[in-house]
């Protein structure tokens, strides 16, 4: 039976993925569980075991995602949260499935509140956790039971006749979940309520929905992207918006064009905000990201050189936050790389007039197809080996409100 169809359920045994899982399997939906064997102690593969037999006399199908090698010694719960999403990340995509579930309720997400409130963490991460969040493009991340107690779990559990496993790492006070959750259990004051902490996180969502609204406007009004890897900002833009917008627009663009998941430090950012906004602006470097003044209110944004290394064939790659590298499983000679200044030489005098339409610091790093003894063999929308092109597909990738909509090839 294919799994397509089904919603994959992340099962550690305890009372909340056991009510996700088994209310799911109540209303009639095709699940398969995922259970992972985190080797953090001794006992895990038997606990696994023991979560794989519940799911058997449920006649659940299931799967177990061992983590295997070196574990951490210190911010043991952070990176274990983050192995356990990979681990089921990509069994959802190998088996091509939409939809990977898992059971934050509550009590979690006012956890969750309170230990950002203590990080100093801003709109964004007093959002808390999102119903649906993406993981990839083809594979969301849902969480149904936001707004469901602990207790109404539990509860419907013992209706069943449901024994769940305790984790004790869920008892062990030298982590910082732990403290915050023995905290909420007599809170000193009713504005401390799960349910209070869990409103206001949802004010911070909608907060969010306000800024990305306006984000995306100063994006598509002062942006232009092109299918070339760098974008052109109108330097207007930087005094026509409140700071914060303008401060995240520039996140935004720093995190497309160089790939990277998350924002860059604020302090630097504020510098770079300022420098552009004076007359004599000639560039700068934030995150592997330049820069650099192309005109009169004109900034030309586009990925540093030495951020581009040379991709080798067998796999698909991220070239830059702009492209991706697909390549034919038999083109193991070719690799992709910047084309550079050495590059530009040798093929100027055949395509430069091919390529008046775009800066030259854009034209150096062009993907460019290379031979085992590193001779060109093609540059980016240049057939010189057009065979060569064949093999190695490159996709624009832009995302955001200033994407180019659709995917461009060689």
């Amino acid at each position: 039976m294919s799994k397509s169809n089904c919603l994959a359920v992340g099962v550690s045994g305890g009372a909340d993925s056991l009510a996700l899982i088994l209310s799911l399997k109540d209303l009639d939906y095709t699940v398969h569980a995922l259970i992972v064997d985190h080797g953090l102690r001794a006992e895990s593969t038997r606990e696994a075991h023991s979560v794989a037999k519940i799911m058997q006399s449920h006649d659940i199908p299931y799967s177990v995602l061992k983590w295997t090698g070196e574990k951490p010694l210190s911010n043991i719960q952070s990176q274990a949260r983050e192995a356990r999403y990979a681990l089921m990340k990509q069994w959802c995509l190998s088996e091509k499935i939409g939809n990977l579930l898992v059971a934050h309720h509550r009590d979690d997400q006012a956890e969750t509140f309170l230990l950002r409130l203590a990080r100093g963490s801003g709109i964004k991460g007093l959002q808390a956790m999102q119903k649906v969040t993406s993981l990839d493009p083809s594979l969301n991340l849902l969480r149904p039971f936001l707004n469901t107690p602990k207790s109404d779990l539990e509860s419907y559990l013992l209706s069943k006749n449901v024994t769940w496993i305790k984790d004790p790492s869920n008892e062990n006070i030298s982590f910082d979940r732990v403290q915050i959750r023995n905290f909420l259990k007599t809170p000193p004051h009713e504005g401390f309520s799960a349910q209070r902490l869990v409103n206001t996180a949802q004010s911070m969502q909608k907060a969010q929905s306000a800024l990305d609204y306006y984000v995306s406007e100063w994006l598509t009004t002062w942006v232009n992207a092109t299918e070339y890897c760098y974008v052109t900002i109108n330097s207007a833009g930087l005094h026509k918006a409140p700071e914060e917008i303008v401060e995240r627009s520039l996140t935004e663009i720093i995190k497309s064009i160089s790939g990277k998941d998350y924002a860059p430090r604020y302090q630097k950012l504020l510098t770079l905000k300022a420098q552009m906004r004076e007359g004599d602006f000639k560039a700068a470097t934030l995150d592997g990201v330049v820069f650099r003044c192309a005109g009169p209110d004109l900034i030309l944004v586009y990925p540093e050189e030495k951020t581009l290394l040379k991709k080798t064939a067998k796999r698909t790659h991220h070239y830059g936050g702009s492209w991706e590298l697909s390549f034919d499983p038999f083109c193991e000679e070719i690799s992709v790389g910047p084309l550079g200044k050495e590059g530009w030489a040798s093929v100027c005098e055949f395509v430069s007039q091919r390529l008046d339409h775009i800066p030259f610091e854009v034209r150096l790093i062009l993907p460019t197809y290379r031979n085992a003894a590193g001779e060109i063999l093609g540059v980016y929308t240049l057939g010189l080996d057009a065979s060569a092109m064949d093999r190695v597909a490159i996709k624009c990738r832009y995302s955001g409100p200033f994407s180019l909509g659709a995917s461009l090839g060689p």
